[in-house]
């Protein structure tokens, strides 16, 4: 039978095998405190905005965009403004108003009861 051949020479020249610790070595490094994860980058915002969806007629929302980019950090500035100052009239919203009125959806389901 055969002999089998060594599995070949070391790839490594000196008798060091540790790999060399370099910038990259340390960017690729987890860093812990303990047993945690140590987060890198950009900490968290204490208030980070929220995504809404507001719906605006065509044409506003066209006299918006037209202003270029940044035109909802404009939208969301003028709201504020408009929160802000105390004399500026107060809108009730639809939901308050039709409940106002007495239209809510209580009242519109009582009213086809009543035609039915």
């Amino acid at each position: 039978m055969a002999k089998k051949k060594a599995a070949g020479s070391s790839i490594l020249d000196s008798a060091d095998d540790a790999p060399e610790l370099t910038d990259a070595f340390f960017a690729a490094a987890t860093v812990r405190d303990g047993d945690k994860v140590v987060r890198r980058g950009r900490p968290k915002l204490a208030a980070p905005k929220q995504l809404v969806t507001i719906r605006f007629p065509a044409e506003t929302l066209g006299r918006l965009r037209a202003m270029g980019p940044g035109w909802q950090g404009v939208v969301v500035k003028a709201v504020e403004r408009e929160l802000d100052n105390p004399a500026a009239p107060k809108v009730q919203s639809r939901k308050g108003a039709s409940n106002a009125r007495g239209a809510g959806v209580g009242a519109a389901r009582a009213r086809r009861r009543d035609v039915a």
